[in-house]
């Protein structure tokens, strides 16, 4: 069996791996949808603030794929919500044109036995749809 750390770091490696398949031809999708929902007013809306960009947030359930895969399939963990956690219990600081936002992901192992939670981060930018480097997996609790 797999210690916490190493699958903590096959979990990160699935994120290195999405993302790269992301950035390549799966990106221009996404792009077109950012784009149409940009143009009916999302940000100027007061929705943003309590509910994910549709585009961002599918586009971030894309990267998680492979992730989501090993973390059920091969290392037999559950989560409390989807992927990648709670847009509401998420938080967000920018830093120029650089967001970035943390959501946290409860984690049990074997259906029931509490395994973690997780943080996972994604740095973005509003003016486009681009998640510019690999989201980071951490361990918030052990």
């Amino acid at each position: 069996m797999l210690s916490k750390a190493e699958i903590t770091q096959k979990l990160q490696d699935k994120l290195q791996a999405g993302w790269e398949r992301f950035q390549g031809h799966e990106r221009e999708k996404y792009q077109r949808y950012y784009d149409f929902l940009a143009a009916a007013g999302f940000y100027e809306s007061e929705h943003d603030a309590h509910f994910p960009n549709p585009a961002y947030d599918a586009a971030a359930q894309n990267i998680g794929r492979e992730f989501m895969h090993y973390a059920v399939l091969i290392a037999d963990l559950s989560f409390v919500n989807n992927f990648p956690g709670a847009f509401l219990d998420s938080r967000e600081a920018t830093d120029g044109n650089i967001a970035t936002r943390t959501f946290t992901l409860p984690v049990f192992q074997r259906g029931h036995h509490p395994f973690s939670t997780f943080g996972i981060t994604f740095e973005h930018r509003h003016d486009t749809l681009d998640f510019v480097s690999v989201p980071k997996l951490s361990l918030v609790s052990k």
